[in-house]
């Protein structure tokens, strides 16, 4: 079930204190057509008919499934895709003409592989003074 709040004129805050900061913009002549264009492009009258409310749905199958006793709905599970894996910055390169394997550049040594391996002991630095130590309560 869902509900709706209606509020009254008085109830309502004055939107003009939230775009006080807010300064006019100047509108570029060809953008202001282009944008008029799309919408009238995209414009059409709306039919109701067309949508579908998935979740009103799914209840009414519900309560219809509970009051006759019926098996609870399941949902349907997704269907399985065709599980080849494409790799969107390949598909760009091969696009722009360059193999993107081909470009990679490699990586930058370890710090480990640029300096010989060092035999034997290493030096261990001693602890700071105090850092060992617990204040008592």
């Amino acid at each position: 079930m869902m509900a709706y709040t209606l509020r009254y004129q008085s109830e309502l805050r004055n939107q003009n204190g939230y775009f006080r900061d807010t300064k006019d913009a100047e509108i570029n002549k060809d953008s202001l057509e282009l944008a008029e264009a799309l919408i009238a492009k995209r414009s059409a009258k709306f039919d109701l008919s067309k949508f579908e409310d998935g979740y009103e749905v799914a209840v009414k199958k519900l309560v219809e499934a509970r009051i006759n006793h019926l098996a609870v709905p399941k949902d349907e599970s997704p269907k399985a895709t065709s599980g080849k894996v494409v790799h969107l910055m390949d598909v760009l390169g091969k696009s722009l003409g360059t193999d993107r394997a081909a470009a990679k550049v490699p990586k930058k040594p370890v710090a480990s592989e640029r300096t010989p391996a060092r035999k034997g002991i290493g030096l261990v630095k001693a602890p700071a003074k105090g850092a060992g130590k617990r204040k008592s309560a």
